[in-house]
């Protein structure tokens, strides 16, 4: 296996586009993200929600096996916890966690967040900034600058379309 790196823009978008071809439902967070929205920071893995659903599951262990940065650890996941809810990690060339769950919130209570956007010419299923806000609520420190770029975001958001 090759030596474990943080994952660039290149392993984002195939992410994506391997998810996208296998119809898998998912939604981007975390430091990944934060950068589609604009505030690239380090980031050591992808994080992805996923609904409590084995279809999608095969869906998404199909699309992870596509991708060569990720093929190799597939078979080190269980799938039949994935299928009760519980988050694990996929490690491989890069890591990827799997979250049914971030900040006590799931999938299905964040899917009114959900939103695609169109990242050189791929599309990345992510949450809004409301989404990324609820998921940047907890004891984490480095969730504190996060949660702070994101509410000046929401913001000005609210602010512009005040104007409009």
């Amino acid at each position: 296996m090759p030596a474990i790196r943080p994952p660039n823009e290149n392993d984002i978008l195939a992410l994506a586009q391997a998810l996208a071809d296998a119809q898998v439902e998912y939604a981007v967070i975390g430091g990944a993200a934060m950068a589609l929205h604009g505030f690239a920071r380090m980031t050591k893995d992808i994080d992805l929600l996923l609904p409590v659903s084995p279809s999608n599951n095969v869906r998404l262990l199909q699309a992870l096996e596509s991708m060569p940065a990720t093929r190799g650890a597939v078979g080190d996941l269980r799938p039949e916890w994935m299928d009760q809810g519980f988050s694990t990690a996929l490690e491989s060339e890069i890591y990827v966690d799997l979250l049914y769950v971030a900040a006590s919130t799931s999938f299905e209570e964040l899917r009114q967040h959900i939103q695609t956007i169109m990242y050189q010419g791929v599309p990345v299923v992510t949450l809004d900034v409301d989404g990324l806000l609820i998921t940047k609520r907890t004891t984490r420190e480095s969730d504190v600058p996060d949660r702070i770029r994101l509410e000046r975001l929401r913001n000005a958001q609210r602010a512009s379309a005040k104007k409009d």
